[in-house]
């Protein structure tokens, strides 16, 4: 395929292919003396990624340090590779990339070793993060704002926010700009570690430089809080951004409304739910899934089957489980193999969670029962 397509021609065509394994095969295939942009093999890393055939990227590694490019410009492809490796549960293969680069003839720089630091704290490995570190400043390689932020995020995971915030204050005073990715990194760790005083206090100051965390670290301190059930605290840090012109995502809904369930606020997140689609953002089936789960948790069986079933209804109007789920729903006689099917097939198909199908079956079992006595008391 390869003599079809001169050396720019080629890269564009790879770029713009949809399938990944066809752009591998038409790399592989070129001539031993094609170079191709660093963009290039960028672009088809990912593409592998996004299409979850990581077992190819060593394939195309191999390839780009046999071609005639300089191996000192292949640092970018090597760093997505241990990102795409780290963020899919394979972290040795992302040290293996990160190792392997000065043998290769790429020494790696500080991005290199921020993104593979990261990925050790993510997995937990805190002392090989640190002797990471302590190898990079010995070759020299001086820090930067995101080595900080890794350092932090670090020392919040091991539940040593205070520390984290003294290396955030001594950040200006070594030349770097504190941005609002540490200040939230910050601001979680003091929350997750239950020191809400000191959260504030961080939050507050943020705000007051004028640095505005966007959707996606904002929803993180959200997160933190929902997850622990600190409805109250959510909805006061989500005032101080809404002055601001924040707007909200689904992601922000969903965590609200998860925050409410397990304060057994479920009036609330009803009422959140039923406003959504007055602000042109339409629930998912994560959205659904975690009031169902709510009513399960928090309701006596009968009241949360009945609200469940009603909830299920809404979501098969609107396409989020399948038709047929409807049909059993609204039948008169519903024997109990019905029921049964309808939610085991919602497990199945990952609509409700094991214990909202407990509850849901339960329900459908005690149907049963009183079915039962009813008709012999109509015998009788």
């Amino acid at each position: 395929m390869s003599l079809l397509f001169r050396p720019n021609q080629l890269s564009t065509f790879i770029r713009t292919q949809t399938n990944p394994l066809l752009s591998l095969s038409t790399i592989l295939n070129s001539s031993s003396n094609t170079s191709h942009s660093i963009s290039t093999y960028k672009s088809l890393l990912q593409n592998l990624t996004s299409h979850g055939h990581l077992h190819h990227i060593d394939s195309l590694l191999s390839h780009m340090r046999k071609s005639p490019s300089d191996p000192s410009t292949h640092e970018p492809v090597y760093v997505s590779a241990m990102r795409a490796f780290a963020r899919n549960g394979n972290l040795q293969d992302a040290v293996n990339v990160f190792e392997r680069m000065t043998f290769y003839d790429c020494e790696p720089s500080v991005v290199s070793y921020n993104v593979i630091m990261n990925a050790l704290i993510n997995y937990g490995y805190f002392d090989q993060a640190h002797k990471v570190y302590m190898r990079m400043l010995d070759q020299g390689i001086k820090a930067d704002t995101c080595t900080y932020t890794v350092r932090i995020k670090a020392f919040c995971m091991t539940s040593r926010p205070h520390v984290a915030l003294k290396l955030l204050k001594s950040m200006p005073e070594r030349g770097f700009r504190v941005c609002a990715v540490t200040y939230c990194t910050v601001v979680c760790g003091f929350y997750e570690n239950g020191f809400e005083t000191d959260a504030r206090e961080v939050f507050d100051e943020m705000i007051e430089q004028d640095l505005f965390p966007d959707l996606v670290d904002f929803n993180k301190v959200l997160h933190v809080l929902c997850k622990k059930g600190e409805v109250l605290e959510s909805f006061r840090v989500l005032a101080k951004v809404l002055k601001r012109g924040f707007k909200f995502n689904l992601f922000t809904y969903n965590l609200l409304i998860l925050g409410l369930c397990r304060k057994n606020k479920l009036s609330q997140a009803v009422y959140i739910l039923e406003n959504m689609n007055g602000t042109g953002i339409k629930p998912d089936v994560t959205t659904y899934n975690t009031i169902i789960h709510g009513l399960c948790k928090n309701l006596s069986v009968h009241d949360a089957r009945e609200k469940a079933v009603g909830i299920i209804e809404i979501m098969v109007r609107k396409g989020l489980v399948p038709s047929v789920v409807g049909t059993i729903l609204s039948t008169d006689k519903m024997e109990i193999a019905a029921p049964k099917l309808l939610v085991e097939e919602l497990l199945k198909k990952g609509c409700i969670t094991y214990r909202t199908y407990e509850a849901l079956y339960e329900g459908v079992r005690d149907n049963k029962m009183y079915r039962k006595k009813r008709k012999l008391l109509r015998c009788v």
